[in-house]
């Protein structure tokens, strides 16, 4: 999953949890959030709103507003699949809920550094006007979210990317629930550290039950991005053999349901 929408459902996730218990939001960032601001929309026309920084601040300012439910409302579809693997892209929001059907939407940019050492991320609040009344509601997509995984994963090994294949095989163990996680993230640390790569311990955010195997199996199946992505070699492949629209259709498809499985685990709770 690309790392700004991680962050966003990391935000919603620790907001969630600290709305859920009445204690102070407990949220860690990674290593390349060099900062994240929180641009508040003005009370007044003309006026400037107010510019927090850190998500504890704007956690206690939002709760101290009346904050009652934070959510994530994700695009299900994408005209060009082949720019997801650019920053800015995703197009993911954070709506907050206030008492009398309030809500405020956010919206995050990402910023490199000029040393390129991190990202700055600036979130702006606008109010939405004229929205559905109530809260949306979500469905538990993981048959239809297996099913699909399984077809992309047969179309993968028929156009011989058994790598590919493996990916979406390891997103339906997940949603089969009983995966072991601790056991996955020490064989990834260990090809880590074969390959001379240091990196961090993976994060899993704090999900109840199936939420969790939903979020982790739709993080993992997430493979659209740049050089050496599902965008890439497969496509052309898929071309080559004749097969363009079968991987249209079936990338459409995973990406509608990564979607609506990530909408679900962060939200539904």
């Amino acid at each position: 999953m690309k790392g700004e929408v991680f962050q966003l459902c990391s935000v919603i996730t620790a907001a969630k949890n600290a709305l859920n218990t009445q204690t102070f939001i407990q949220y860690e960032p990674l290593d390349y959030e060099l900062g994240t601001g929180f641009q508040f929309a003005p009370e007044r026309e003309g006026e400037k709103g107010e510019m927090v920084e850190g998500v504890d601040g704007w956690y206690a300012r939002c709760a101290y507003n009346g904050m009652e439910d934070v959510k994530l409302l994700a695009p299900t579809g994408v005209k060009d699949r082949r720019i997801l693997g650019f920053i800015n892209t995703s197009q993911n929001i954070m709506l907050c809920f206030y008492p009398n059907d309030v809500i405020h939407m956010w919206m995050p940019k990402w910023v490199m550094d000029k040393n390129r050492k991190g990202w700055h991320i600036i979130y702006t609040e606008k109010i939405w006007e004229n929205h559905p009344t109530g809260k949306p509601v979500y469905k538990d997509n993981t048959d239809t979210f297996k099913e699909t995984l399984e077809q992309i994963r047969d179309f993968s090994r028929e156009l011989g990317f058994e790598n590919w294949a493996k990916v979406f095989e390891r997103s339906i163990s997940m949603l089969e629930g009983g995966f072991d996680y601790a056991a996955d993230d020490e064989m990834i640390m260990e090809q880590f550290k074969k390959q001379g790569r240091n990196v961090p311990p993976r994060r899993h955010l704090e999900l109840p039950g199936h939420n969790r195997d939903l979020f982790e199996a739709a993080s993992n199946a997430d493979v659209f991005a740049g050089m050496g992505s599902w965008n890439d070699e497969p496509a052309g492949k898929a071309a080559a053999e004749g097969k363009e629209k079968e991987y249209n259709e079936l990338s459409d498809k995973l990406f509608n349901q990564i979607a609506i499985a990530t909408m679900y685990s962060i939200n539904q709770w």
